[in-house]
């Protein structure tokens, strides 16, 4: 059964604005069955992990045919190369071998804002902890950055409830308050940074409303795509996509207020025209730098919003 916000947030009326431990926990068990296919082996067998190793071997995946060396196993001989060169020669194969996970979260004070279910701050919680614990069901060693309140909390790459758990911590400690007039923080520091985390085949998933993304942050993640996979996960209010085309709606920056009614009127079009234009943006910025892209409103059932990341996380290297 796909997850409910209702599900998660259970009866505590905090639960739209901030996040508890307890309740990222209990997302690990709402992953469904299916995120499992792909025949996974067990993260204690030696060929354990996702993705290709670069270490050369007799593995799962084939890799080359080069010409036969001394001590060569004779069953990986490739007859059809050798009988067309009258050389002998051998196949050569790849491990399948785990994959760091970094999951990178945007705790803005641009998060901090919510009209539908829960702020931005807690689906990307949200999202964050299914995310790793569908990594660490399948292998991967997880480690996270958080960029909240100009300040950054870093957790290295460990397997199982060692790399989640951390995670899972700081996002309980570093959600965002509502501060009207707060400066966004540019991303591109914190992408910087992940360089400690990250080497050659790591996957990385940012979590963002993406406002502190800009074409600083965009470059970084470009040369972050040469060696890693990248996946960027939108998280937006409805409201920022479309306005209601009645009632009156007030605006507030925490000091003044500013009223409006919406019957028919050409701000609606306009500012979905909006949204929609930086979407478009958004998505040739991806398809430009190599990365993967989903958007999440705040009011969509999470897993399946997220469900092809899910899946093709047991899918690696099948």
């Amino acid at each position: 059964m796909p997850i409910s916000h209702r599900d998660i947030e259970g009866d505590n009326p905090n639960s739209g604005v901030r996040v508890s431990v307890g309740e990222l926990v209990r997302l690990r068990d709402q992953l469904p069955c299916s995120s499992l296919k792909g025949g996974r082996r067990s993260p204690r067998s030696p060929l354990s992990g996702v993705t290709l190793s670069p270490f050369r071997g007799r593995g799962m995946e084939f890799e080359e045919v080069r010409p036969y060396q001394p001590g060569d196993d004779i069953r990986h001989m490739d007859w059809r190369v050798t009988a067309r060169t009258g050389h002998p020669h051998t196949k050569l194969f790849r491990e399948e071998r785990e994959s760091p996970l970094i999951i990178l979260v945007d705790l803005n004070p641009s998060m901090a804002f919510g009209t539908r279910v829960a702020f931005k701050s807690v689906v990307a919680a949200r999202v964050a902890a299914l995310l790793a614990w569908n990594g660490a069901r399948h292998g991967d060693r997880i480690g996270s950055l958080l960029l909240a309140a100009g300040r950054e909390w870093m957790t290295r790459p460990a397997g199982g409830k060692r790399g989640v758990l951390p995670l899972l911590a700081h996002l309980d400690r570093c959600m965002p308050v509502p501060s009207p007039g707060a400066a966004v923080v540019p991303m591109a520091p914190a992408l910087d940074h992940l360089e400690h985390l990250l080497h050659p085949g790591s996957r990385l998933f940012l979590v963002s409303d993406c406002l502190g993304l800009d074409g600083g942050g965009w470059s970084r993640l470009g040369a972050l795509s040469r060696h890693q996979e990248v996946a960027l996960v939108h998280i937006f209010d409805p409201l920022e996509a479309a306005l209601p085309a009645e009632g009156e709606l007030t605006f507030t920056d925490g000091d003044s207020r500013l009223s409006a009614a919406m019957h028919r009127s050409p701000w609606c079009r306009r500012f979905s025209d909006l949204f929609q234009e930086r979407r478009r943006q958004l998505l040739g910025l991806c398809r430009r730098y190599r990365v993967s892209y989903t958007g999440i409103a705040t009011d969509q059932p999470l897993v399946a919003a997220l469900g092809p990341f899910l899946v093709s996380s047991s899918r690696r290297g099948a």
